[in-house]
């Protein structure tokens, strides 16, 4: 039997790693090779709540665990197309750490903006910062500044020898700073990178998908994975257990929560 464990055997805030996550073994390949792959496009979109963010961070760990370089930057709440390119700076400051903080100060260097470098107070590390004015700016000018931050990205990385795993999660919000227009903006910028493997995630399906049909920015520039709910057999299987370890004596519950809460594994595992 295994070892009883103290506490919640689920977790349902936040992100979530380690035994509180379970299965995705398909998904986590096909994440973690776009993440490892130079000049890589995986579009990775799927409902809310279903563990995107949380398959993308385990892939991102296994990528730097053989010696590369991924980061994750969240769009989902960026009020301006400058907000995003900050966003992007900030989290690859954090995922380069001090080790790699010269690739960072290469990056701001080939930026044509003004951008300040500010402390973080958990780390040290310095978080770079685009000009705080460039928000009210036109949003076609915001747009240009975003897109530098990437090619600045992908320039530095080629003059590094390396290659850089960027997951842009919930993308498909630049679509709110010019629409079509800002679609195909990101398309032009990153179908040029051949040292950055791009993961786009997304939960705006009826936004993505049309992006990828005929008539879309993203039509045959991306790989698409959709990301469905977990096999109910396994599923039900692993709530079982965890509980069983925490010392609750159940049987077939795991079935009966799948049956109440839907396909999403959030729900499935706060009703858990």
């Amino acid at each position: 039997m295994e070892k009883r464990q103290d506490g919640n055997p689920f977790r349902i805030h936040g992100v979530v790693g380690g035994d509180y996550f379970t299965n995705r073994a398909d998904e986590l390949k096909r994440i973690t090779y776009a993440l490892s792959e130079p000049g890589s496009k995986l579009l990775v979109y799927g409902p809310r709540r279903m563990g995107k963010t949380s398959a993308i961070l385990k892939a991102m760990d296994a990528v730097q665990e053989n010696g590369g370089h991924a980061f994750l930057a969240d769009l989902s709440t960026s009020s301006t197309a400058v907000d995003m390119g900050n966003r992007i700076l900030a989290a690859a400051s954090r995922s380069m750490g001090k080790k790699w903080r010269r690739f960072i100060t290469d990056v701001v260097s080939r930026l044509n903006v003004t951008v300040s470098l500010t402390p973080d107070p958990a780390t040290g590390i310095p978080l770079p910062s685009i000009d705080f004015n460039l928000r009210g700016d036109v949003t076609e000018k915001q747009r240009q500044t975003l897109s530098s931050v990437l090619d600045a990205i992908n320039e530095t990385a080629k003059d590094s020898g390396m290659m850089v795993g960027i997951a842009l999660d919930e993308f498909q919000e630049i679509h709110k700073f010019g629409g079509e227009t800002a679609e195909w903006d990101l398309r032009a910028s990153i179908q040029k990178h051949g040292h950055i493997g791009y993961v786009l995630s997304g939960s705006r399906e009826h936004l993505i998908q049309r992006m990828v049909n005929n008539t879309g920015a993203l039509y045959k520039l991306v790989d698409k994975l959709p990301f469905g709910p977990i096999n109910p057999r396994h599923l039900a299987d692993w709530i079982d257990t965890r509980m069983l370890a925490a010392g609750i004596e159940v049987q077939g519950v795991g079935d009966h929560i799948i049956l109440l809460a839907g396909p999403r594994t959030r729900d499935i595992v706060q009703v858990a």
